[in-house]
């Protein structure tokens, strides 16, 4: 069975700090504008 593909374009999210160590990442919504939020695909850090 075929399923239908997204698709997704590039978000840049902008600069943020992590700490030193090990730590959890979360992305969650802050709005929830219509009842729903983007679908999600990949996450890309790049260290600067």
């Amino acid at each position: 069975m075929e399923s239908y593909v997204k698709d997704f374009k590039p978000l840049n999210m902008g600069t943020f700090h992590l700490k030193k160590g090990e730590g959890v990442l979360t992305l969650k919504a802050t709005d929830i504008p219509g009842g729903q939020v983007m679908d999600f695909r990949l996450l890309v850090l790049k260290r600067i």
